[in-house]
């Protein structure tokens, strides 16, 4: 029944639903109005009859009790007066009041009431009236005898009339009340049977409502949810959703079409992916005679292999060189003719600063450093420009540098050499000064040996002794003076040779900011020829140039690395002799103390020579002592001599480090010579203001 109420059509659907909420309607209507016109009934009936006959009853109770009260008041009346009159009046009028309804009642009355009881009321009724006629004729006399006889028949006779009369209205009043009752209760009852058949209609329509909104939901508000969904994926772009409907409705047969339009979608973008990977070996074929899609797909796929083409065609010319072809934008229109043009564009933009970079590099190599990149470029190619002109200026200054630095070497070299000489001079001077003293001091020793075994003779050779002392004196003084020289040479050669190591240290300072820009430039060199590579064939001549700048930054470094070794040599042989002078500067400053005492010591001998008559007795224990200083001095003056020959050794070694400093000073002038160099102050503010970093970018320092 499902599946039926499924694959009907959709207005079948709608016409179903309205169809059987119309018979729900009808229904419940039909009950209600049923029911309705019962109720309405059996009110008409209470209110028309019911109420209206007991109405009349009552009516009826009380014209008997108006006319009761108007006999009994009129008995109590003067005869003839006004009021008497009034009362009359109101009985009679009462009485044909209560005949006149009581023939109402019963015309209207469809209670069955009865007729006994009927027939009981009218003779009640006639008997209590003809007793009011026979109490109205007694009081109308006018004489004591009728009032009395009106009296007696209204209180006894009449009384027992009226209650009997009125005792049949309450029997008929409540008869209709029971009947009232009877048809308010059957009222109810059709109003309660109407509100439960109208509520179980409800109730069921209720149900029918839920059970119809499932099916409608499920067969149509539930498909047109999933087509709301797949559309909203569709315009997500998202192309794999499918609805997959089996029913035969307009919304299956509008289900099978979507997922039919979303299959070709699928397929068009799978060619669009193709396209886009580079597959443009596929076939578009038009759906259909009004196919606007599929031709456009052809369009774009036929318009990229021709721009494929014209790329393949460009990359092929430029591989072998040919980097004067270009594209023909004419073919293409559009932003196609603008990437045509813009890659004809980024050719010429490539091509000319390389050319321009090619032309500077190779100016270059021949030895011209004063070459720059004049173009006004942007981007890399501005980089490029920078890299090739900083490279420019690095060499220069880096030869500007090592020019400077060269010079600063040979006129060092030259300074070490006129000090090593002086040193020289000295050392000799210092050695044969030595030997004057050793010889003089043999002397010494001998006269004192010859003044110990000749105590005896002291008396007669103390003229001699003394003369001879003055003598000693005068050679210890000038031994004194001779070593003071000696210690003066040995400091300038000692502060000289120092001089020589920290000069050595700075060129080795400098040495190794040659290797750090050689580094730099190799590095600089290395990127050249990464962005040569990326280039391609149009940055093969930019490699060879990158390569040349390779091996000259190596041969750069290998030159350092020799210098730098060579200084190293002179910085080893400048702290040996540095030590050795520094030894010998102590020898010497020891030789003058024991010099210096010497020469007090001869001082003493002048002065012991004047009392030598009178101190005979101690001469043999002063000499003593004079040939044990004396042997002293000796040794001190031995050990002098060797220092001075130390110190003459390694003069001698620093001055042949001088000269092959002096060697590799005038190869490396040859080869900075073999450059044209920029001197000018713009060079001098750029190697004050500029220093090439690890990474081999120019940068303020």
């Amino acid at each position: 029944m499902i599946r039926i109420f499924k694959n009907l059509k959709v207005n079948k659907k709608i016409s179903v639903v309205f169809a059987i909420f119309i018979l729900l309607i009808l229904f419940v209507g039909g009950v209600g109005i049923y029911n309705m016109s019962n109720i309405h009934g059996k009110v008409l009936k209470i209110t028309e009859k019911d109420l209206h006959s007991l109405d009349l009853i009552l009516q009826i109770d009380r014209d008997m009790q108006q006319a009761l009260v108007a006999q009994r008041t009129m008995i109590f009346s003067n005869v003839g007066s006004e009021s008497f009159t009034k009362l009359l009046k109101e009985n009679d009028e009462n009485i044909q009041q209560l005949g006149e309804r009581w023939q109402q009642f019963k015309e209207i009355s469809h209670v069955d009431i009865g007729s006994e009881i009927i027939e009981k009321f009218e003779h009640a009724k006639t008997k209590w009236i003809e007793i009011s006629q026979r109490i109205v004729k007694a009081r109308s006399s006018d004489t004591p005898e009728g009032r009395i006889e009106a009296i007696e028949l209204s209180f006894r006779e009449g009384t027992t009339s009226f209650e009997n009369a009125r005792e049949y209205i309450n029997n008929i009043t409540e008869i209709l009340e029971k009947s009232s009752d009877k048809d308010s209760l059957e009222s109810n009852d059709s109003y309660n049977f109407a509100v439960t058949v109208i509520v179980f209609g409800i109730i069921l329509s209720i149900i029918l409502s839920f059970v119809i909104s499932r099916l409608v939901k499920s067969s149509i508000g539930k498909p047109i949810i999933q087509a709301s969904e797949m559309m909203n994926e569709l315009q997500k772009g998202k192309l794999n959703k499918r609805l997959k409907l089996d029913t035969e409705d307009e919304i299956g047969i509008l289900a099978k079409s979507m997922d039919s339009f979303a299959e070709t979608l699928q397929d068009i973008s799978n060619k669009m992916y193709n396209i886009s990977d580079g597959n443009f070996n596929i076939s578009v074929n038009s759906l259909s005679a009004e196919d606007e899609i599929s031709p456009a797909l052809e369009k774009t796929r036929s318009t990229i292999q021709n721009l494929k083409n014209i790329i393949d065609y460009l990359t092929s010319s430029a591989l072998e060189g040919k980097l004067k072809e270009r594209g023909d934008s004419n073919k293409f229109n559009g932003g196609y003719y603008e990437i045509v043009k813009g890659i004809n564009d980024m050719l010429d933009a490539v091509i000319l600063p390389i050319e321009d970079g090619a032309a500077v590099l190779k100016e270059m190599t021949n030895g011209d450093l004063t070459t720059r990149v004049e173009g006004n470029y942007k981007g890399d190619h501005q980089i490029i420009k920078n890299s090739i002109n900083t490279l420019a200026e690095s060499f220069n200054q880096l030869l500007v540098q090592l020019s400077e630095v060269i010079q600063a070497t040979a006129s060092a070299s030259n300074q070490i050499t006129s000090s090593t000489e002086e040193m020289a001079a000295g050392s000799e001077e210092q050695s044969s000064q030595t030997s004057e003293v050793a010889t003089a001091m043999e002397e010494m020793a001998a006269t004192i040996e010859e003044t110990t075994r000749n105590v005896i003779r002291t008396n007669e050779v103390a003229k001699d002794s003394k003369d001879l002392a003055i003598q000693g004196k005068v050679v210890i003084d000038s031994t004194i003076n001779g070593m003071q020289k000696i210690e003066t040479v040995v400091k300038q050669a000692s502060e000289i040779i120092f001089e020589l190591g920290q000069s050595s240290t700075q060129i080795g300072q400098i040495i190794k900011v040659i290797n750090e820009i050689a580094d730099q430039t190799n590095l600089l060199a290395l990127n050249a020829a990464i962005e040569a590579a990326r280039a391609g064939e149009h940055g093969r001549g930019f490699a060879v140039v990158a390569d040349e700048v390779k091996k000259l930054a190596e041969r750069t470094t290998v030159a350092t690395n020799e210098i730098a070794g060579m200084i190293t040599k002179i910085q080893q042989d400048s702290n040996n002799a540095v030590s050795a002078i520094k030894k010998g500067t102590d020898e010497v400053s020891k030789g003058m103390e024991e010099v210096t005492s010497a020469g007090e010591s001869m001082k003493n001998i002048v002065e012991s020579s004047d009392r030598v008559l009178e101190l005979s007795s101690q001469v043999a224990t002063t000499s003593e002592e004079q040939s044990t200083t004396v042997q002293q001095i000796s040794r001190n003056i031995e050990q002098i001599n060797s220092v001075a020959q130390e110190s003459s050794s390694g003069i001698q070694q620093v001055a042949n480090a001088t000269n092959n400093l002096n060697s590799l000073a005038e190869q490396l002038q040859v080869m900075v010579a073999k450059y044209k160099l920029d001197n000018g102050t713009a060079t001098s503010s750029f190697s004050k203001n500029h220093v090439i970093n690890r990474k081999g970018v120019l940068v303020r320092s």
